[in-house]
């Protein structure tokens, strides 16, 4: 007869967890202050496959960071996409600089996915710091400089939420 109790206090523990990440949420967007762009070098990777839907917007976020861009590499990684995410990346690259992308040679790596994609643009960095993202994200213009204050504040490691981009239907909301 009791039986429900067990999974009422389930939900009411996570629904005190998710109200605690919320808030946590809310009290460092409210504090994070823009942070003066620093002379650290940071190197973002990007694991790609089979993105070229996504692709020119994230870079378009990338390349419109309000970081210096001497400070700055991008490197894509590219995992054996078969569609025309290698050609998207490679014109970038010819137009940016700072802009690098790697390809991974199945041959070697197999099927190595994410991991392996991530592996091989660390290799290939040379920023002190490593920001990774995916190819489905865009950022807001100061993203490198909230991470950056992060790293120079003395922190080790840096997160930041996803805000989903949903259609109006409850299915997606949820």
């Amino acid at each position: 007869m009791l039986f429900w109790i067990p999974s009422v206090l389930l939900g009411l523990a996570y629904l005190v967890a998710l109200s605690v990440y919320r808030y946590g949420w809310f009290v460092a967007a409210k504090n994070a202050l823009p942070y003066p762009a620093t002379s650290v070098r940071i190197s973002v990777i990007v694991p790609v496959r089979n993105e070229e839907r996504n692709l020119t917007e994230l870079l378009q976020s990338l390349l419109a960071q309000q970081y210096p861009l001497q400070n700055l590499e991008i490197i894509l990684v590219d995992d054996g996409s078969d569609d025309n995410t290698l050609l998207l990346a490679q014109t970038a690259a010819e137009e940016h600089a700072h802009l690098k992308v790697v390809v991974l040679d199945p041959r070697k790596t197999g099927n190595g996915g994410k991991k392996r994609a991530i592996e091989a643009g660390i290799a290939a960095a040379t920023g002190e710091w490593i920001v990774c993202t995916d190819a489905d994200c865009t950022h807001h213009p100061q993203w490198l400089q909230y991470m950056a204050g992060a790293c120079a504040s003395g922190k080790k490691f840096a997160a930041a939420p996803v805000v989903f981009r949903t259609q109006s239907n409850m299915l997606s909301v949820f």
